[in-house]
């Protein structure tokens, strides 16, 4: 059955921890990138109780698989002991899709849901995870001064220096803005550990989220020094992207641009502030490892995801596959 953007939508709010990825606005962001999507729903009398959002990835010689990050969603009410059973009606529509589509495999960044259990039934290849593994993640119901208290005391002492030296923040829903943020990206291009997207992408979400999506700059002597994107979904503020020069890096202007962001993550009525990505406990040669001190000075928690799984319809392909990556 058919689901439509503003059902699929309300389930996902309907829980304590929406999932952003499984989202009716990143089913759209993905189809105006140019990708297939398909929302697979598994219904009770009517009502929604599971949901899957896939998307295709395409690969060489023709093949093709498709993916779903962070799924599938199980209604919030549903017995732990009808979990399972519903999740192999749900990956029994999706496998008969994916098999008359030709796909090579389903990749799964699996969210919350005890996959393992599952593993023989679906046939799943563990595989390094696609989505970030950990993510930090902040609780912003507490009073600002209990924020800033909780603190590190070198984070609470950057952003007063901030605010010294006069550093403003302007947020700005405008999708005009993601040109000047691409520029402040732009200018990054070529950092090892960091990864960018082509100036459409910017765009094309910023279209996508409309109200969901802000763009925060931090200017100091007139001149907007940093900046960084941000979606609001449900009662989550995400840190998407972003992006800062090499001008008075001494008035710690990324600092306040995320204070800033959890005084309006509160505004708009969050209860948590999510960080993004960070590096696996004590791996101090990370790619992550600068940034995870960074975001890890707010306060706030990890959460951690499982490796991801690929649920494989083309065996034979699918080793192929595999020893090219290996090999590159």
């Amino acid at each position: 059955m058919d689901v439509s953007p503003h059902q699929l939508d309300a389930f996902l709010l309907n829980r304590a921890d929406p999932e952003l990825l499984q989202s009716a606005l990143w089913q759209e962001f993905q189809e105006r990138l140019g990708h297939r999507t398909r929302v697979f729903t598994l219904r009770h009398e009517g009502e929604i109780v599971a949901s899957m959002l896939c998307y295709d990835r395409a690969l060489s010689w023709g093949l093709h698989y498709w993916q779903c990050p962070h799924g599938p969603i199980l209604q919030h009410a549903l017995p732990l002991d009808q979990r399972a059973s519903v999740v192999e009606q749900l990956i029994s529509q999706v496998n008969a899709a994916m098999k008359e589509d030709r796909a090579l495999f389903l990749r799964w960044d699996p969210s919350r849901v005890e996959v393992e259990r599952f593993s023989e039934y679906l046939r799943l290849q563990t595989v390094p995870a696609t989505q970030p593994q950990i993510r930090w993640v902040l609780d912003v119901t507490p009073t600002e001064e209990a924020l800033l208290s909780g603190m590190k005391p070198k984070t609470r002492y950057n952003i007063r220096l901030a605010e010294k030296r006069i550093v403003t923040v302007r947020w700005s829903r405008q999708v005009e803005d993601a040109e000047q943020f691409y520029q402040l990206v732009k200018a990054l291009e070529g950092h090892k550990h960091l990864q960018f997207y082509p100036k459409h992408y910017y765009q094309r979400l910023a279209d996508v989220g409309g109200d969901h999506v802000q763009f925060g700059f931090a200017r100091y002597q007139d001149r907007v020094i940093a900046g960084q994107m941000m979606i609001f979904f449900g009662n989550t503020a995400t840190y998407l992207h972003g992006a800062s020069t090499n001008i008075a890096r001494d008035v710690m202007a990324p600092y306040v641009l995320h204070w800033e962001a959890i005084k309006l993550a509160r505004e708009r009525g969050c209860t948590q502030y999510d960080f993004g990505a960070i590096a696996p406990p004590g791996e101090t040669q990370h790619k992550y490892a600068g940034i995870t001190r960074f975001k890890q000075g707010f306060g706030g928690m990890p959460i951690v995801y499982p490796d991801s799984m690929d649920l494989i319809y083309r065996p034979v392909w699918y080793r192929i596959y595999r020893l090219f990556r290996s090999a590159g």
